[in-house]
């Protein structure tokens, strides 16, 4: 018995192949970016290439080049482009700490002297004729300096200065003077501004000298190449004298600075007055000189010095004079 297998209706072929290529066709557009949309409802993927007198051209991947016209189509959706992806900021190295460079804030000099002195000369005696002969030997050292820290608006001055004699038997300290001077910016032109001192005078029969001064200042002229400053307040003194002892006293200071330089340091002006006073003593000190520079950091200083005292005597004011030459190093 022979077996016939049934005839397939064409009609059925044909539908199940359109619904395959529209299959196709969706799921190869897919990968596009680009959606037509047309009027009644249908959607398509794939590329949009242009737009040219009311037709649309439209690539599918399976159907391929499209021309619809613009009357049945609603809309062409394209898809909003990726942002591009922001460059990293790199990254700052990290800064390296910064040091405390010392030499920028300090400063000072350092000068001395050596006196070596023979004498041998005659000597008269009150008005009589009597005349002796004095043969002596005199050696005298000095040293003095200063450093000065300076750093934002704190200023800071440690000064010295120190002579001694040796004068035939006889050592002594002549004269010692250790100052510490502080002083602190309120503003570019107002300071407030404290110094500790201690003093050693063998000429003014002092044998321990204390003062503590504080005051308020103001700079007159602030520039790199001239500068004034004054400063006033209380003082106070603790005086100790190997025949009367130890008094204390309260006293008005005043202080005034002045310095002058040429524009290359070769020359320097400087004067400084220092009054203590009350009703009835009277301290004054006072200095001016010059320094030239010799070469590099080596300077000659010419400097005369005043000083007047009534405090240490009432009656017997001392009084002294000086004119100082010396070699000093800046550093």
């Amino acid at each position: 018995m022979l077996l016939s297998r049934p005839a397939v209706n064409s009609g059925i072929l044909r539908r199940a192949g359109v619904c395959a290529v529209l299959l196709a066709a969706l799921c190869a557009g897919s990968v596009s970016a680009d959606v037509l949309v047309l009027k009644n409802g249908d959607r398509l993927k794939g590329q949009f290439v242009k737009k040219d007198a009311g037709v649309i051209h439209f690539r599918s991947g399976m159907l391929g080049l499209l021309q619809v016209p613009q009357a049945k189509v609603r809309n062409v959706i394209r898809p909003k482009p990726e942002p591009k992806p922001k460059p990293q900021a790199k990254k700052a190295p990290p800064k390296p700490e910064k040091k405390f460079e010392w030499r920028k804030y300090f400063s000072g000099r350092l000068g001395g002297g050596y006196t070596l002195r023979d004498s041998d000369y005659e000597q008269r005696q009150g008005a009589s004729s009597n005349v002796r002969r004095i043969k002596r030997e005199d050696e005298i050292f000095r040293l003095y300096g200063n450093v000065d820290f300076d750093y934002k608006n704190e200023h800071l001055k440690w000064d010295l200065n120190y002579r001694y004699m040796e004068q035939d038997d006889l050592r002594r300290i002549d004269f010692l003077e250790l100052s510490q001077l502080y002083r602190h910016d309120v503003g570019k032109k107002w300071f407030l501004q404290e110094e500790t001192s201690y003093h050693r005078d063998f000429q003014r029969l002092v044998d321990r000298e204390i003062w503590q001064t504080v005051g308020i200042g103001y700079r007159f002229l602030d520039q790199p190449r001239f500068k004034l400053l004054v400063a006033i307040g209380p003082a106070y003194q603790n005086l100790e004298q190997e025949d009367v002892g130890s008094t204390e006293r309260m006293l008005f200071a005043v202080d005034q600075n002045l310095d002058w330089r040429t524009e290359k340091n070769q020359l320097r002006f400087f004067e400084q007055l220092e009054v203590r006073a009350n009703s009835d003593r009277r301290l004054i000190t006072a200095r001016a000189g010059v320094d030239n520079r010799m070469v590099q950091n080596l300077f000659l200083r010419l400097e005369y010095r005043y000083d007047y005292d009534s405090i240490v005597n009432l009656e017997d004011p001392f009084l002294r004079k000086m004119l100082i030459t010396s070699v000093n190093y800046r550093f």
